[in-house]
């Protein structure tokens, strides 16, 4: 739900999982969000999507990927069911719509698109100097280590965050004064001790 003041959310709902999940040591990026007719660089629109983990291809056939051509730039967002498409006319978003990855035809027209991060953990400089330390001190996964050092982005890497956090975090630290509901609290208590067992073996 929504804060009417534009502060931040006003309810959370989590699972077991995204509660005990220690956040990203890298600066949050804060979503895309435009309607038709807003003005944006083109070119530093798609340099921002690529920097949140976005990747460019030919076509756009799945979440997380990004298409230009021309005035054109098709991408599906992380967090939508749906692609969409940006026609740009200069630095105006002249027509926004979504469109059908079969036909690759716009479907209908939207009146505004946000576009969230597409991981969790994008590696900063300060964490690839970390993992080219790690390659060399800790052998056993310099392979792991040698990708993140070169900003290689990878399923599972999020499982690697841990070891280039300073001070562990969670969701409920980022929130002032709130009221926490568990729901099935036995459930919960039992998933957490799985997790924490995962994260020790």
């Amino acid at each position: 739900m929504a804060d009417p003041t534009g502060r931040g959310p006003r309810v959370v709902v989590s699972s077991a999982r995204s509660i005990a999940q220690v956040l990203s040591p890298e600066e949050l990026h804060s979503p895309f969000v435009f309607t038709r007719g807003s003005e944006i660089n083109r070119d530093e629109f798609v340099a921002g999507l690529v920097a949140m983990g976005y990747r460019r291809e030919h076509l756009v056939e799945h979440r997380a990927e990004i298409a230009v051509r021309g005035g054109i730039v098709d991408v599906w967002p992380a967090q939508n069911d749906e692609p969409v498409r940006l026609d740009f006319f200069g630095d105006e978003i002249e027509r926004l719509t979504v469109f059908d990855i079969a036909t690759q035809r716009s479907t209908h027209d939207l009146d505004e698109a946000v576009i969230a991060p597409a991981r969790e953990w994008m590696p900063g400089n300060a964490t690839r100097r970390r993992a080219e330390e790690l390659s060399t001190s800790e052998p056993w996964a310099s392979a792991t280590f040698d990708r993140l050092a070169t900003g290689q982005l990878f399923d599972g890497m999020e499982g690697w965050m841990g070891l280039f956090v300073n001070e562990a975090r969670t969701l409920l630290d980022e929130v002032d004064d709130a009221r926490v509901v568990v729901v099935e609290p036995d459930r919960v208590r039992a998933r957490l001790g799985e997790l924490l067992a995962k994260s020790v073996n």
